[in-house]
């Protein structure tokens, strides 16, 4: 008598109960570090685009050698920020942050030669995190996670 051999085709039930508990496990696993990678991006965009923003304010003034404006939109930074110049044109705006990013300041005149009037802190602050820019009379600028000295 002859044994014909059936080629098995697919999974069984065992392999495939097996293949799907791995990838829960995988996913409860990738789910929390993805979660604070992307708060961790949040803040870095909010804080790299309002230094950005002063580093162009600061460039046109120089540029241009007139007094630039960072300023709120519609006073609210919860809304993004603009850089205008002295007739009120509009030279860069920047979207709103993340709900959870709140930034506070007030608005900066860059002069002519880079300068400001006195010294600007910006407060970036989300997820149990702060980072502040702190502006220099000089213009020089940094963005740091304490405070600014």
């Amino acid at each position: 008598m002859k044994h014909i051999q059936r080629q098995q085709l697919g999974f069984n039930l065992i392999e495939l109960m097996v293949v799907i508990a791995i990838v829960m496990i995988l996913t409860l696993v990738a789910i929390p570090s993805y979660q604070t990678f992307v708060q961790t991006d949040r803040m870095a965009d909010a804080s790299n685009n309002l230094y950005n923003a002063f580093r162009f304010a600061r460039s046109e003034a120089v540029k241009t050698s007139s007094n630039i404006t960072l300023k709120a939109i519609d006073s609210d930074w919860a809304k993004g920020w603009r850089v205008v110049d002295a007739a009120n044109k509009i030279l860069m705006e920047v979207q709103a942050p993340h709900q959870d990013i709140t930034v506070t300041g007030s608005t900066t005149v860059v002069k002519g030669n880079g300068g400001l009037s006195s010294a600007q802190e910006f407060t970036v602050s989300g997820y149990s995190e702060t980072k502040r820019l702190c502006i220099y009379v000089s213009g020089q600028s940094k963005l740091q996670a304490g405070a600014c000295s």
